[in-house]
């Protein structure tokens, strides 16, 4: 469609209508690591980090990892039944503080 319409750059969507040279529909990096994982890149300087994934639909686990400037945080969930399972490390000198969102 886009072709069809002329446009020689990626258009901001589908039907190639909308204005160009756009990154498409968002960012799913983004959707990955801060909702999914629930890891809070761009607070990466706080010394308290809260992790607050987000599982969606029938998915049963995610695991995730972010070099932020203090080190490296993991978000590794899983879930099972009635249960939910979530194991986080984080730098040194820096706490953190689990949060589920649903």
């Amino acid at each position: 469609m886009q072709l069809a319409k002329g446009k020689t750059s990626l258009t901001e969507a589908w039907d190639g209508g909308s204005s160009q040279n756009h990154f498409m529909l968002g960012q799913i990096q983004e959707w990955f690591y801060h909702d999914l994982a629930g890891i809070p890149f761009r607070r990466q300087r706080l010394q308290k980090i809260i992790i607050a994934p987000q599982p969606v639909g029938n998915l049963t686990w995610a695991k995730a990892s972010y070099e932020s400037i203090r080190g490296k945080i993991i978000s590794d969930w899983i879930r099972t039944g009635d249960g939910f399972t979530l194991k986080v490390t984080i730098p040194a000198n820096t706490t953190a503080e689990p949060s589920l969102c649903r």
